[in-house]
């Protein structure tokens, strides 16, 4: 269900409604919110997107080529990783997901530190624990610290659930963020939100590859998060382009569920709305795919030549 009233999407009892302000074609489905109104943000989102989809489309390259040990692409989720990244403050701690490029680059990570940490990386399946305790140091320091842990749905089983649940009764200032790669929308019994909110975490449902919606969404939740409010936990719908370790989406769906996946692209549906408004042009975009390619190629360089200095390739 699309809540057409922003001001009022809230999670009612035992219902949750999906946020979602632009479809899949860029149109306006629901009054947008102040930020949204702002040019030079939608035009920072759509930058920072179409980089993060730059470096991705690297990343996977390397790891193809045996320069990554691992590499889980973050293709056709870039607004959630966006949204994230301009959601935090400096001193939020962000526990990522590994497909979270975009959040870390906007962060300040570096792309070749990045890289890096992919070259090293393995999956430790601490991240909730160290979610958990960074939140409740917070909460014990009596800081104003918000800590935001993003996850696969793969990983949210009955103990995740337990997890946030312990969390709201702790009252922990943590947001909890599940890429579901769920389209069309699954019905209300069978969402990761819905399971949450019947075990009494205050739960919301968002369009993943919607940038508005997921922005707007991950703010309130920080927001409360920070005013005292508890835990959030939040599915972002996302129907993944390509799977696992930068392998191509094709081999385990059909050309149609993949069409289908790819109409729902984040960087196409900002863009059409954002040309539509006549705030992007022909040239800003020639210009940006120059810049950022020209930005990870130098990355990826960079990366090269520390690692065959370290001796490690």
């Amino acid at each position: 269900m699309i809540h057409s009233d922003p001001a009022a999407t809230r999670v009612a009892r035992f219902q949750v409604f999906l946020t979602q302000f632009l479809d899949a074609e860029g149109q306006v489905r629901a009054p947008l919110p102040d930020f949204a109104r702002q040019p030079d943000t939608l035009r920072a989102f759509y930058r920072a997107m179409v980089e993060a989809r730059s470096f991705d489309k690297k990343a996977v390259a390397l790891q193809r080529a045996g320069l990554l040990r691992h590499y889980r692409s973050g293709l056709g989720r870039e607004a959630i990783g966006t949204a994230i990244g301009h959601a935090l403050r400096a001193d939020d701690v962000l526990v990522p997901a590994h497909r979270e490029c975009a959040a870390l680059l906007i962060r300040g990570m570096a792309m070749p530190a990045l890289l890096r940490r992919w070259a090293g990386a393995d999956d430790d399946g601490e991240a909730l624990p160290q979610a958990v305790a960074a939140a409740r140091a917070a909460r014990d320091e009596r800081s104003t610290r918000v800590v935001l842990l993003s996850c696969d749905d793969a990983i949210v089983d009955e103990p995740f659930i337990a997890a946030a649940t312990a969390a709201t009764q702790a009252n922990l200032p943590i947001v909890l963020v599940i890429a579901s790669p769920q389209w069309p929308v699954p019905a209300a019994s069978a969402t990761l939100a819905h399971r949450a909110l019947a075990a009494g975490v205050h739960a919301e449902l968002v369009d993943g590859n919607d940038i508005v919606a997921t922005h707007f969404t991950f703010v309130r939740a920080v927001e409360r998060a920070r005013r005292g409010g508890g835990p959030t936990l939040i599915e972002a719908l996302s129907p993944r382009l390509r799977d696992g370790h930068g392998d191509d989406a094709a081999r385990r769906r059909s050309a149609d569920e993949l069409r289908a996946a790819w109409e729902r692209c984040p960087i196409r549906r900002l863009k059409r709305y954002i040309e539509s408004q006549n705030l992007w042009s022909i040239e800003q975009e020639e210009a940006l795919l120059i810049d950022a390619g020209e930005k990870v190629e130098a990355a990826a360089r960079a990366f090269i030549a520390q690692t065959d200095a370290a001796g490690t390739v």
